[in-house]
């Protein structure tokens, strides 16, 4: 420890890590750790502070003699022992000072009570203010009582308060209404008294929009929170957001302008009305107008016996989501509607849909005029429209990457990167007049990872296919068709709120496709522009997630009718070296619109009941720019080909690379 800076009356402590201990024992009272006298001011800055003092009701580890500011702040602060805002046990001092307490720290541990205020005959009976002030940027804990008595204040301010004890507001004040988070620890049923009581004139003041949570609740009964006598005033929590086993319990707030007492019942006791009653509160808890799943949500309530059996991993995320007092009820909602839309977090139909766009693009490219090389000179590596060629071989190996930013779904939006790499294997069948024909076969896998959000999607899959294509040319018009099938099999994991969910929803697309051409030719220079018309159909079929093994949400997605229009112009140029190589640079430009189901729905429910949500979500962007360039190179039966593609909507784009081996007999 070192003093940087000592005034009269005034001293600035700033250290690193600070430890200091009372050494009269935990029970005496004796003089604080630190303490300010007669209008002094200590200024404490530390990064880590542990304080063991007092635990004496007239003692502690801060304190004053009689007035004066004490300002601590600490990064991570530990209190063992009372805060001292009582006087000791002095009385009869006359003065119109006040003695200022503010605390300030990122975390804060304290074991021992919060004390203010002159206490009265016996203890500490004085005429001056006190002021505390304690104000936690992260979380609190605190075990032990805070007692207010006459010209005390108390102020505690904090995200997260964990609390163990009572509070005594008697003619002062108690305000709590920054801490935004509370959580009590230790109440009980049908307890004679309140944990927070307000006499004498004294005024409690809490955060209506806050969440009240109560650890210990185990039994049903009346749990007594907040009594007013008729002198004093006090507001209450907002009955929404109250934190508990919604799942379980159903809990029913009385109140008057006196107290406050919240009465638990069991579920399956509960009238009609007040399952009702109960229904509405935990979809208000679970977001209300922002939770997308309400009827799903809703009906844990209202068939709590048949969920507890049938969808107990359900039954227990949504407890922990709505019962929690860490979270506001729009968290609540964002990390329910990650639960019962995983599948669409991770683009398990988009990534189905660019799988097939990648093998169509392939094979309608391989029968594409640009295969026709400008000169008939070398091998016939791409010459598949000369007379008398015949059947070839061809392998293509894709390396792409799909970013996705604030797709629209039910909800809100989803976010994800993917990336995967495959295989096409294909063989082209002997020219028959002027019809060319083949079949490629694909294979692959990657990955998706969803990027923000509440929760931490990830997809893992594998897709593979087969396709058929053919040409007709004639001279320098060109018609292409092509037919595939894929399936996707992904395997989704959902780190949601300290719950794992896994799905394995599996994907099936057939498409169908026609390109017309027409080719202009100048010199070594080829300018292609080109139409196209594609359907696809993507059926992701009915699956389910689990929590731990346990049954949690059912997804039924309808199947997509998506049609694809690109319109786009190629331009190839050839240039033949010395020693016999054909190199052929590429250059296309598109646009493509895409119409049909671009924006889809599923249905959502729970296994064991009827309830369900009908949920929407899209799937890719109706519209977006393509550019890709290449460059091959053949000699001979082989030709070797680079290229890369870029892909740009409103939502989403894409990079993909490519690689060519070709061999013709």
């Amino acid at each position: 420890m070192s003093v940087k800076e000592l005034q009269i009356n005034v001293a600035n402590i700033t250290v690193g890590d600070f430890y200091a201990k009372t050494t009269w024992g935990k029970d005496d009272y004796g003089v604080s750790i630190l303490q300010v006298n007669e209008g002094g001011t200590i200024n404490f800055n530390a990064d880590k502070a542990v304080f063991d003092g007092s635990t004496n009701v007239a003692g502690g580890v801060f304190g004053s003699g009689s007035w004066g500011t004490l300002n601590i702040t600490a990064n991570e602060l530990s209190i063992d022992g009372n805060i001292c805002g009582t006087y000791g046990t002095l009385t009869g001092i006359q003065h119109a000072d006040a003695f200022d307490l503010h605390i300030t720290a990122g975390n804060l541990v304290m074991a021992g009570d919060i004390n203010a205020g002159s206490m009265g005959d016996g203890y500490s009976k004085h005429d001056r203010t006190t002021n505390i002030a304690v104000n936690v940027t992260d979380t609190a804990e605190l075990t032990g009582d805070i007692n207010v008595y006459e010209r005390g204040n108390i102020a505690i301010s904090s995200d997260t308060m964990n609390w163990e004890g009572s509070a005594t507001v008697n003619k002062g004040t108690l305000d709590i209404s920054k801490v935004n988070n509370l959580t009590l620890t230790g109440v009980t049923a049908n307890a004679d008294e309140a944990v927070l009581k307000v006499t004498n004139g004294g005024t409690l003041a809490v955060n209506e929009n806050g969440k009240l949570g109560i650890n210990d609740l185990k039994t049903a009964g009346t749990y007594k929170i907040v009594s007013v006598d008729e002198s004093s005033t006090a507001n209450f929590w907002k009955d929404e957001n109250l934190a508990y086993d919604r799942t379980s319990m159903f809990a029913e707030v009385k109140q008057n302008n006196r107290d406050y007492d919240v009465v638990y019942k069991e579920l399956q006791d509960l009238s009609a009305d007040e399952k009702e009653a109960a229904k509405e509160q935990i979809v208000a808890a679970a977001g209300g107008t922002s939770l997308a799943a309400t009827s799903v949500i809703g009906s844990i309530v209202t068939d709590s016996g048949a969920v507890a059996k049938s969808a107990p991993g359900a039954k227990a995320f949504v407890a922990a989501v709505t019962g929690s007092a860490d979270i506001t009820s729009a968290q609540a909602a964002a990390h329910i509607n990650a639960a019962v839309q995983m599948g669409e977090t991770s683009g398990t139909s988009a990534n189905a849909v660019s799988v097939a766009s990648n093998v169509t693009g392939t094979v309608t490219g391989r029968m594409s005029l640009n295969a026709a090389p400008i000169a008939e000179v070398g091998g016939k590596g791409r010459s598949l429209y000369e007379d008398k060629s015949g059947a070839g071989i061809w392998a293509q190996y894709v390396h792409g990457k799909d970013k996705v930013r604030d797709m629209a779904m039910a909800g809100g939006s989803a976010s994800y990167d993917s990336k995967y790499n495959g295989f096409v294997l294909g063989t082209d069948f002997a020219k028959i007049g002027k019809f060319q024909s083949g079949i490629a076969f694909t294979y692959g896998s990657g990955d998706t990872t969803s990027v923000g959000g509440a929760a931490y999607s990830r997809n893992d899959f594998d897709f593979w296919g087969v396709s058929l294509y053919g040409s007709m040319r004639n001279s320098d018009t060109n018609l292409i068709a092509d037919i595939g099938y894929s399936r996707s099999d992904s395997d989704v994991e959902q780190n949601n709120f300290g719950s794992l969910l896994t799905a394995n929803p599996k994907t099936d697309t057939i498409t169908l496709g026609i390109k017309g051409e027409k080719l202009y030719q100048y010199d070594n220079l080829q300018v292609m522009p080109y139409v196209g018309l594609r359907y696809l159909s993507v059926d992701t079929g009915s699956y389910s997630s689990d929590i731990g093994g346990l049954a949690a949400f059912n997804y039924a997605p309808e199947r997509q009718n998506i049609w694809l229009l690109p319109v786009g112009v190629s331009l190839t140029y050839e240039n033949i070296t010395d020693n016999g190589w054909k190199i052929r640079p590429n250059v296309d430009l598109s646009y493509m619109w895409a119409m049909g189901d671009t924006d889809s729905s599923m249905t959502v429910g729970l296994p064991g009941t009827t309830a369900a949500d009908r949920l929407g979500y899209t799937i890719m962007d109706k519209g977006s720019f393509i550019g890709k360039v290449g460059l091959e190179a053949e000699k001979g039966h082989m030709t070797y080909g680079v290229s890369y593609s870029y892909q740009k909507g409103s939502d989403a784009k894409s990079n993909k690379w490519f690689v060519d081996l070709k061999y013709s007999f």
